[in-house]
């Protein structure tokens, strides 16, 4: 699967300046256009052609697999030259990021240090530059559900595996190659998508 054909799957009305929603909850932004449910969808599609039924499983799937997939996604998009010299499309992508980043943040300084659902919602307002009522929700969601720090921790997983296959395929790499690779092992953690696709008996997934 191709940056082309992630965009073939995206209908007329996210292709508008205001691409919808990456994130709910908040108003839509000038991002990348195959938003999470497209992105998903290609995830979903690889899935029925799965053997293992642990693999299979959207019951056990890691959160830093699925959604670092679709966050890598609106980045490697951009990278690929989509809707290239609109630069409210890089402008989208990187508030989002953003955005991502400071969950990873707030979340382990709320769950794991002193820091109050106040201070973080400022975390959200100051740094990520989101609407106070918007980063008072994203503060108050980290109460309860930490994974979404996974976001930012799953695409530079992906990130990394990236490289790292690339490197290991030297010449025959491609970019669609990687994406059949990785899809086409299912919902497995990092640490098992490096062993199937690099044969690496250490899990060196972020470093």
């Amino acid at each position: 699967m191709g940056p082309d054909e992630l965009v073939d799957l995206v209908p007329e009305e996210f292709e508008c300046p205001a691409t919808g929603e990456l994130v709910g909850g908040q108003p839509p932004l000038p991002g990348v256009a195959p938003n999470h449910l497209h992105v998903h969808s290609q995830q979903l599609r690889h899935l029925r052609r799965v053997e293992s039924k642990v693999r299979k499983s959207t019951l056990f799937a890691p959160v830093s697999f699925v959604e670092g997939w679709a966050h890598y996604c609106e980045q490697m998009m951009v990278e690929a030259g989509f809707r290239r010299g609109d630069v409210t499309i890089r402008l989208g992508q990187l508030a989002e990021s953003l955005v991502r980043l400071a969950r990873f943040v707030v979340a382990i300084r709320l769950h794991c240090e002193d820091l109050s659902v106040e201070q973080g919602m400022r975390v959200f307002r100051d740094e990520a530059f989101l609407e106070e009522a918007t980063a008072r929700r994203e503060a108050e969601r980290g109460t309860f559900d930490p994974s979404y720090l996974l976001y930012s921790v799953g695409k530079l997983m992906m990130l990394k595996l990236r490289r790292d296959y690339k490197e290991q395929q030297g010449g025959k790499y491609n970019l669609r190659s990687f994406h059949d690779a990785v899809l086409s092992q299912g919902n497995a953690p990092f640490w098992a998508h490096r062993r199937l696709l690099l044969d690496e008996k250490a899990d060196a997934s972020l470093e």
